[in-house]
């Protein structure tokens, strides 16, 4: 195989591989980085289970353990909210950056076969 034609089979398909894969693999750490998994199923779940047991039958008690609770799961509930929307923002950035450089890398050989045309086209001497 002539070494031009290896060149382009390595980058327009054994890189572009390479890259799709790094790329997936950027999507999945920021998922584990964020633990969206676990954030999705205690996203009502008490702020750092800050939650007061029920300390007597008196009505006072148990309306506000009802209260703390309640506070405590709104606040949990607002931080978890806070963490996913900087998760999908920074998924956002992650597939725009991704999908930018993909699309350089498909053009770049072009890219650069046309500067070196265009180069030698308009020298001055």
């Amino acid at each position: 195989m002539p070494i031009a034609l290896a060149y382009f089979y390595w980058y327009y398909f054994e890189m572009t591989k390479d890259i799709l894969r790094i790329f997936q693999g950027y999507l999945r750490y920021w998922v584990f980085f964020f633990s969206i998994k676990q954030t999705f199923r205690s996203l009502f779940s008490p702020w750092k289970m800050m939650d007061d047991p029920q300390k007597g039958n008196l009505m006072a008690e148990i309306f506000e353990t009802a209260i703390n609770s309640l506070i405590s799961r709104a606040i949990g509930f607002v931080m978890r909210l806070f963490l996913l929307s900087f998760f999908f923002a920074i998924e956002a950035i992650t597939i725009v950056v991704g999908v930018s450089l993909f699309v350089i890398w498909i053009f770049m050989p072009i890219i650069l076969i046309w500067i070196i045309i265009y180069s030698f086209t308009k020298i001055n001497v």
